[in-house]
């Protein structure tokens, strides 16, 4: 199963006044793994979006808050999916890069839609060739 991780040096803008991580910016940070995961196998966003119709809303997320992240910490978020038709179902971890603390799991399901919102029941078939890379 192939990941996508990408490391982060947490910044003062993404943290509250005691310098700890707002929870918020999780979801950025998230959203950001799920995107570049999907660049790796040439799925672009807005390309699918404007030349297929097929836009990609989460309908769940859930994230576990196992730690704190705090302002100059450096973390390692890894992303993996799991196709399971109707849905994309995105597990992501971040962690601590040099303790390989657990700070957050979550898990973000996502759905196949045409601009009219109309799901799609199977994976269009532009979208099914690519995520063959990913197994």
């Amino acid at each position: 199963m192939k990941t996508y991780s990408f490391n982060y040096d947490v910044h003062i803008f993404d943290t509250d006044c005691y310098g700890i991580v707002w929870h918020g910016a999780y979801t950025k940070w998230l959203e950001m793994g799920r995107v570049n995961l999907f660049k790796t196998i040439d799925v672009d966003m807005k390309q699918m979006s404007d030349e297929h119709d097929i836009i990609f809303p989460v309908v769940e997320q859930n994230l576990k808050f196992k730690a704190s992240a705090r302002f100059g910490d450096v973390l390692r978020l890894t992303t993996w999916i799991k196709p399971d038709q109707p849905k994309l179902i995105f597990y992501q971890e971040i962690q601590e890069l040099h303790s390989d603390k657990l700070i957050i799991d979550a898990r973000t399901d996502v759905v196949t839609m045409n601009s009219q919102n109309k799901m799609y029941r199977r994976f269009p078939d532009i979208l099914q060739q690519k995520l063959k890379s990913l197994i």
